[in-house]
């Protein structure tokens, strides 16, 4: 349809409408700006829809991979319609609803207040833009899966208001169950709970930092780079100081915010004999991502 997105995006943007078609209607799919919007092979190294994730160095990189959705209602003052799916698409982020895991965030209008809320899927975190998006749902796919239908019918699901249960019933996919690992990754990682060699050396590459399987103290480059992004996912203020990632079941405070960052139990420690929160990472590192 265009060659400067796959035919997914458009007939995801098609379906988006369909939802509600006296009011929706598609703003824009490509545009040559930072961010999703753009094709990689536009951008330098250092934008953030490039940088930030290994998955989004996967995927066509002609292609572009985030979509506008405009009320026209919302254009007119009234929230009701754009209110109902950015308030679907904001609490699949707070529940870390599977079916968002291939979707990188979403902007969009959850409430009357006149200001602009969206969710960062990857860092499961609130987030922001420009007042544009009262009256229009921006929502941003990882590169990794711009050809993926699963993850566009996924996401479609979440906008219909259907629960997990009810997508599963349906014969529903997730994306998750069509990730393998990033080509230069190697073979999947063994979950079972211990911060191995092989597991540190798939952190760090990840992490981009250097490679060699072993978590350095008192100073980690890698443990660093954690910390920064913990900061910033969740809105902490943990001390940058390359320290306090060790599997010796003492207490840490990266460790905790760590286990608050992967969903598990947060109790500041990793389990020397198998720790839930590195099988969690385990499985995240597998997906290719942190």
């Amino acid at each position: 349809m265009s060659e400067n997105y796959d035919d997914s995006m458009q007939k995801f943007a098609d379906d988006f409408v369909a939802l509600d078609p006296h009011d929706l209607v598609l703003a824009g799919i490509y545009a040559n700006k930072p961010g999703y919007h753009n094709k990689r092979d536009n951008l330098p190294s250092s934008d953030y829809s490039v940088r930030e994730f290994s998955v989004d160095r996967l995927g066509p990189g002609d292609k572009a991979s985030a979509i506008d959705m405009t009320s026209r209602s919302a254009q007119g003052g009234d929230y009701t319609v754009i209110k109902k799916y950015s308030n679907r698409l904001f609490k699949a982020g707070q529940n870390r609803d599977p079916r968002m895991d291939g979707w990188r965030e979403f902007f969009g209008q959850t409430d009357d207040d006149g200001g602009v809320e969206g969710w960062d899927f990857s860092k499961k975190t609130t987030s922001t833009a420009d007042k544009s998006h009262l009256w229009h749902i921006h929502m941003s796919e990882h590169r990794g899966f711009i050809t993926s239908t699963v993850n566009k019918e996924a996401a479609l699901s979440v906008l219909k208001g259907e629960t997990l249960a009810e997508y599963q019933a349906r014969g529903g996919k997730l994306v998750t169950d069509t990730i393998t690992p990033p080509p230069s990754s190697g073979s999947k990682l063994t979950v079972n709970g211990h911060l191995d060699s092989a597991t540190i050396k798939r952190w760090q590459q990840i992490m981009h930092t250097p490679q060699d399987g072993v978590i350095s103290r008192p100073r980690s480059e890698l443990v660093i780079a954690v910390q920064k992004h913990l900061n910033s996912a969740l809105h902490v203020s943990l001390r940058v100081d390359g320290d306090g990632i060790v599997q010796n079941n003492r207490q840490y405070e990266t460790v905790g915010m760590l286990q608050r960052y992967l969903g598990t139990k947060v109790d500041y420690r990793l389990s020397t004999s198998v720790s839930e929160c590195i099988k969690a990472l385990q499985a995240r590192l597998n997906a290719g991502r942190f």
